[in-house]
């Protein structure tokens, strides 16, 4: 490798992603999106993260990471199942497993959302409505 490729990779500002040595990334799923993350998961060699989700009976959500994480690359598969959850239910389901994630301390996390909710309210129409996805 020459120092012209290092000069040409810094002057775009693309940096090479960095996966850790020894610890393959590990995909979760979120309720509602286990069909995409088979699909998924056919195509990688990684293996599928165990998690839990409880909805106790005041609707509200317990989530538990069952293993350990730390220092991997973490992939969440978040798609919205109109059938199996309203949109801010789906959403405080996946802060919460971020949240919870962020406490195994891993590497990295990445999100995968193939549909952003709110994302169509990124303006004001009169004054004093909010801007949601802000």
């Amino acid at each position: 490798m020459d120092s012209s490729d290092d000069d040409q990779s810094s002057e775009d500002g693309e940096q090479p992603v960095r996966i850790p040595i020894g610890n393959p990334p590990v995909v979760f799923s979120l309720p509602g999106s286990e069909e995409i993350c088979k699909q998924v998961m056919s195509y990688l060699p990684w293996q599928q993260g165990k998690c839990s989700f409880r909805v106790f009976g005041n609707s509200e959500i317990s989530v538990k990471v069952e293993q350990g994480v730390a220092n991997q690359d973490v992939f969440v598969i978040c798609c919205r199942d109109a059938v199996e959850s309203e949109v801010n239910f789906a959403l405080m389901r996946l802060l919460l497993f971020v949240s919870a994630l962020r406490g195994e301390s891993p590497y990295r996390i990445t999100v995968v959302l193939p549909c952003l909710d709110y994302s169509r309210q990124d303006r004001r129409l009169v004054a004093g409505e909010s801007i949601a996805p802000k």
